[in-house]
């Protein structure tokens, strides 16, 4: 019985705690980008999902080479989207490889 009264104890404590930052988190105003970067350039290091990235990879697409997808694109024109993807998305070079279509090796060496 004094075992169970103690989990019990701990149980609350552990719930305010969680409701504490939790309620922190939703009060907490939302930061300008500005405010992310002289806070040590955080966002610079944040990476979009790779379903979001796959969309921006088709808008790309259109946009440089009026096609909607990469399956009929050529090398250097899959070097070019990587080169856009990776500087307007600061994506990672393991993204980008995956998805320009472009072994990482390659992206590397050449972005």
């Amino acid at each position: 019985l004094p075992f169970l009264r103690m989990i019990r104890r701990r149980l609350v404590i552990l719930e305010k705690m969680v409701s504490a930052q939790v309620l922190s988190l939703v009060v907490q105003p939302m930061l300008s980008e500005d405010d992310v970067e002289s806070r040590g350039g955080i966002i610079s290091h944040l990476s979009i999902p790779m379903q979001e990235m796959r969309q921006h990879k088709n808008e790309v697409c259109r946009e440089l080479f009026g096609v909607s997808s990469t399956k009929g694109l050529n090398t250097g024109q899959r070097l070019k989207l990587a080169k856009v993807l990776k500087s307007r998305y600061n994506s990672s070079l393991k993204q980008v490889a995956r998805l320009s279509g472009l072994l990482y090796e390659e992206v590397k060496n050449l972005l």
